[in-house]
């Protein structure tokens, strides 16, 4: 169900620009610095932010970078985001193929994709998160030993990125297709609770990039 916009999420934003970037300029000294942090970890979709809220929250020697196209999404994760006084956040609202563009290369350590849109009809196979384009800039941002950490309640969507990420230069290192959601390094999101609730089984990879050795 998409968000509608609410008319305080702007100003709050511009309000609070040290926390969420609101028709970001990429040259902001803000995002800089940030993405000279480390370990930096990406959520690719935000959501209403209690994943990355609690990541933050539960490891703060570690930064997090948000990404979220509903403006009204991101307005509700700053506001926790700055109830909570967090300093290891930063998020952007923006598109990932524009963020893209200023993301350092082998500058992330790990790639988050929760419960992200499956776009199930055959037409727009190309917007899904693990389509081969979105993998092949993956591979440009994420670190020699980075991780792409996975969540969904669609299987069609998992199926399908287990496969791609096979034939794109992926190595699979967990395959869970009913995660009990007890990993140490892992919270719950807004939508996995709604689906545990459900009682529907939540599937979960991990891969990085291949090292094969050619020689072989």
């Amino acid at each position: 169900m998409r968000m509608k916009n609410k008319k305080w999420s702007i100003p709050f934003l511009n309000e609070h620009s040290n926390l969420a970037l609101y028709e970001a300029s990429y040259q902001d000294i803000v995002l800089k610095d940030f993405l000279n942090k480390s370990p930096l970890y990406l959520e690719i979709g935000t959501g209403k932010g209690d994943f990355i809220l609690n990541m933050a929250k539960n490891d703060r020697h570690s930064y997090f970078l948000g990404i979220e196209k509903n403006v009204t999404c991101l307005a509700i994760t700053t506001k926790k985001i700055y109830a909570e006084g967090l300093s290891n956040v930063l998020l952007i609202c923006d598109d990932i193929e524009n963020v893209f563009e200023v993301l350092p290369s082998q500058s992330i350590d790990r790639i988050y994709l929760n419960f992200s849109d499956p776009w199930p009809k055959k037409r727009h196979t190309k917007r899904r998160l693990t389509y081969k384009t979105f993998l092949d800039r993956y591979k440009n941002i994420l670190k020699k030993d980075g991780r792409l950490i996975m969540k969904t309640d669609n299987l069609d969507l998992f199926e399908f990125s287990l496969v791609s990420l096979n034939e794109n230069g992926y190595k699979l290192e967990v395959v869970n297709y009913d995660y009990d959601g007890k990993d140490e390094n892992d919270v719950q999101t807004e939508y996995e609770k709604y689906f545990r609730d459900l009682h529907t089984p939540i599937k979960k990879l991990i891969a990085k990039v291949g090292d094969f050795d050619e020689t072989k």
